[in-house]
Formats: C-alpha cells, structure tokens, sequence
C-alpha cells in the first residue's frame, strides 16, 4: 500500500485532477475535459446512461453546449486507496445554471459522485464517474 507521503501526493494529485475536471466540465476546452478521464474511462448520469470511452465523451460534452451555463462546484472527494494505482472517492457538488439566452437563472441543485481512479502515465484520472441527482 502507499507511504504516508505517497498517500498525501496522491491525494494531492487527485484533487487537483477533481479540481481541472470541474473547470474543464464548464469552461472547456472539450479536450481538457476528456483528458480527466482513462481512455476507457465513463460517465454515468443520474439517468443510468453511461459514456464510455474517449470517443464517447468528446462527443456527448460536445453536443452538451447550448444556451445553459453552468458551474459545478465540487467538494474535495473522500479517497480510499484500493491498491498503489487505484482508489475509490465520493463527494458531493453544488450546480448552477444559467440560460443565457433568456438570462434567467435555475434553482441551485446537488448532486452526489462516485469516483474510481486510476494511476497513469499521465497521473491520477477518472476510471469511472457516477452521480446521482441528489437534490
């Protein structure tokens, strides 16, 4: 299992990925977003729809622009390491929205994400993403 040290600058390396992931979701480009995630990595929405892969992602954040802006506003994930490379996290985000075209602002919600990462060549990224529309 990892060292104390080990353990901080993975957790460290974790968060930052959480942290550029909720900047990428929002702001883009497409491809930072993308990057978060292992090549065959996957997004399940609260809905039960999963996007798997590279490919996949791309297009759905894609296709996800429109006149709805939005800010996902992440609690540092609860970490478990699994092994030296692997670990499971779970946290919690706030999202606004905003249409720009009618300027109108939504009701805040949260939601609750379930994370497994993994280390790579590249660092810690997403093998898996899950929320669930919690409220």
């Amino acid at each position: 299992m990892l060292t104390g040290i080990e353990k901080l600058e993975a957790e460290a390396d974790i968060n930052a990925m959480v942290r550029l992931y909720g900047e990428a979701v929002d702001l883009g480009p497409v491809e930072t977003y993308v990057a978060c995630f292992t090549p065959d990595g996957s997004f399940t929405t609260s809905a039960g729809k999963a996007t798997v892969g590279h490919e996949a992602l791309r297009a759905n954040k894609e296709k996800s622009h429109g006149p709805i802006e939005r800010r996902h506003l992440f609690t540092a994930p609860i970490i478990q390491f699994t092994s030296p490379d692997t670990a499971n996290g779970r946290g919690f985000c706030l999202i606004l929205e905003h249409n720009t075209e009618t300027k109108t602002t939504g009701a805040p919600f949260t939601v609750d994400y379930k994370d497994t990462y993994r280390k790579t060549d590249k660092g810690w990224l997403l093998q898996t993403r899950a929320v669930l529309r919690s409220f």
